[in-house]
């Protein structure tokens, strides 16, 4: 088989898991980032959580 013609093979196995993966992530966290600020003082306690989710675009407050 030629390379070229196997990578387009390979790609074409693993879109699908890429596609579902990148999606789940974003079901995960989306909730989190459309939070109100008033909640999240209540997932501070998690480890990893951070002190700020700012949207995309948005300025970081006190800037």
């Amino acid at each position: 088989m030629r390379p070229r013609r196997g990578a387009i093979e390979g790609t074409g196995e693993v879109n699908l898991a890429i596609v579902l993966s990148t999606a789940t992530t974003m079901v995960v966290f989306l909730p989190i980032i459309l939070m109100s600020e008033d909640a999240r003082p209540a997932l501070r306690g998690l480890p990893g959580f951070p002190d700020r989710v700012t949207p995309h675009g948005e300025p970081e407050p006190g800037r």
